[in-house]
Order: structure tokens, then C-alpha cells, then sequence
């Protein structure tokens, strides 16, 4: 795992993207509805992919918050409402990352996306300039820092990824 200083000078992960690409299927242009099917289809993943033991709550395109599964809960990650954009071949959904306890610093975004071209559809998840509190959030030892993150969050946002691109590759039109 690498360290690399953001924009603002303070250490974050650097960006993670995953796609799946597969037949397009529809021509169909995209729609509002398809930036609220993106965001569902997370926020079921997420619960899934840690077996249950964190919940969204909130609207799909928000703001939405994923706390533990516990009534009451702490807030793991706040997410403000969603920007939004969509064209007749590509829906781009992106959550602003607010604060939470596994956040090391307000800022970054998590980016759902499908777009077509030349007969292929591309399903993706993109997490850009996100600061996790066991990776980074301070300059000292970032290393050392990587170690505790590569072993917990790193494992989570990679299984939650997984589950993700599965249930796209299955349940996208």
C-alpha cells in the first residue's frame, strides 16, 4: 500500500477503481432511475458483503449514512446527497464522503458508474481522495499507518467491491 499527498497536503489512499464490462444488452438511454438503482444495488452490497453488520440508512442517492448494525449505532461513514449526472450512454452517481469513524478526514467520493460504448457496458465503483482513519490520517509513520488499514478497512472495501460488480453482473439491465 502506498501513501501519496492529496491536493490539500494531507495523506490518502490512492484511488481505487473496479469495473465489469459485458454485453450492452439495451440501448435504452439512461434515466434518473438507473442513478437510484446504482446507488440501491451498493448500499445492499455493502450490508452483504460484511454479513450484515452494517446498514445504510438514509435515501439511495442521499444523504446516506452506513452504521453498525446495531440499534443506535455509530455512524462508520457519513455520505452527503449524491451528484448526479447522466447522458444518453453513461450515468455517473457520486457521494461526497462527510465524516464517520472509520474516516480520517472530511473529503473524497464514492463513484458508481455504467456507460456504454461500441456494444459493451461497463459497471464500476470508484473511490477517489478518501482519508481512512487507520491509513494516513496523520504524517506520522504512514507506513507503520498502512499496516492496521491493510489488514481491516483495505479487506472490507474489497470484499464490499466484489459483492458489488457480482450483483451489477447479475441485476443491471
Amino acid at each position: 500500500m502506498h501513501v501519496r499527498p492529496s491536493s490539500t497536503g494531507r495523506l490518502t489512499q490512492p484511488p481505487v477503481e473496479h469495473w465489469v464490462e459485458r454485453h450492452a444488452g439495451t440501448s435504452t438511454p439512461f434515466a434518473e432511475e438507473d442513478a437510484a438503482r446504482l446507488a440501491s444495488l451498493y448500499w445492499r452490497a455493502a450490508r452483504r458483503g460484511v454479513f450484515g453488520l452494517v446498514r445504510s440508512a438514509g435515501p439511495a442517492l442521499g444523504p446516506v449514512a452506513l452504521r453498525a448494525f446495531w440499534a443506535g449505532g455509530p455512524v462508520l461513514i457519513r455520505m452527503g446527497a449524491a451528484v448526479v449526472a447522466i447522458d444518453e450512454d453513461r450515468v455517473d452517481v457520486s457521494f461526497p464522503i462527510l465524516d464517520g469513524v472509520v474516516v480520517g478526514a472530511a473529503g473524497g467520493c464514492l463513484r458508481l458508474a455504467a456507460e456504454r460504448t461500441a456494444g459493451v457496458q461497463r459497471l464500476g465503483v470508484r473511490v477517489e481522495d478518501y482519508t481512512p482513519r487507520l491509513y494516513g490520517a496523520r504524517r506520522i509513520l504512514p507506513r507503520l499507518a498502512a499496516v492496521p488499514y491493510g489488514f481491516a478497512q483495505s479487506r472490507v472495501h474489497d470484499r464490499v467491491t466484489t459483492v458489488y460488480l457480482r450483483t451489477l453482473e447479475r441485476h443491471w439491465r
